[in-house]
């Protein structure tokens, strides 16, 4: 009868242990075994750091203590970036009309323009600025101004809305009205071609007077008009 040819290979695998014709497994060779892999381990890596450490392409807690010093010169003499355009003219996606309902997306791309910015009222000898936020309100387009065609319904604008420094934030300029202030706390800048010199002088000399870092204030011509608001509002 002949065997199992599996329980044949596996008894041969056994007898190589047993005649001692496979590599021991006892502890104490083991141990030896993983002690001086362990320790060639350890110098190699130690020969290949101080490698590395001549071409400076290992950094250690002493050169991270030390990075101030190694920086701060040179991050202080870096020229401030402008983070800010502000474009002191109208430009030509701003000349639009609207129904009652508005136009939401524009309104809120106006807004980006118009936000933050703020000036100094010849009228009233006072300060007034625009918003962080919303900056612009839906108004009726009047009589006075007919530089803008009205078709069909098309007769609001969009105005930039100028708080003083007792507007209240949190409430609505109809509500600020409600309020019963001796001074008006704001006032509307429509932005039409025949009626905004005015606002963009008093944005232009207000920052020449009082600069703030990141904001660079532009007049047209001195930089090109990129990213209209035509250029992302289908007109």
């Amino acid at each position: 009868m002949t065997g199992i040819p599996s329980a044949e290979r596996h008894w041969k695998q056994a007898k190589r242990h047993k005649k001692g014709n496979k590599g021991k497994t006892s502890t104490e060779k083991m141990m030896m075994m993983s002690t001086i892999s362990m320790a060639d381990g350890y110098e190699r890596s130690k020969l290949r750091s101080q490698e590395a450490r001549k071409a400076n392409t290992i950094w250690d807690d002493d050169d991270f203590s030390q990075l101030n010093n190694f920086c701060a010169k040179n991050l202080l003499a870096q020229p401030t970036k402008v983070t800010r355009i502000v474009r002191t003219w109208m430009e030509e996606g701003e000349k639009r009309v609207f129904t009652a309902a508005g136009d939401e997306k524009f309104a809120a791309r106006l807004s980006a323009k118009y936000k933050g910015l703020k000036w100094y009222d010849e009228d009233e000898k006072r300060n007034m600025r625009t918003m962080d936020g919303d900056c612009v309100v839906l108004c009726k387009l009047t009589s006075a101004h007919q530089t803008r065609k009205q078709k069909g319904g098309m007769g609001w604008v969009y105005c930039v809305l100028g708080i003083y420094d007792n507007y209240d934030v949190d409430k609505t300029y109809t509500e600020n009205d409600e309020r019963g202030l001796k001074k008006k706390s704001y006032d509307f800048f429509e932005m039409t071609p025949g009626d905004h010199s005015d606002f963009y002088y008093m944005v232009r000399k207000w920052y020449e007077e009082n600069p703030e870092v990141g904001v660079r204030i532009c007049e047209k011509g001195e930089v090109e008009s990129v990213g209209y608001l035509s250029d992302a509002i289908d007109i």
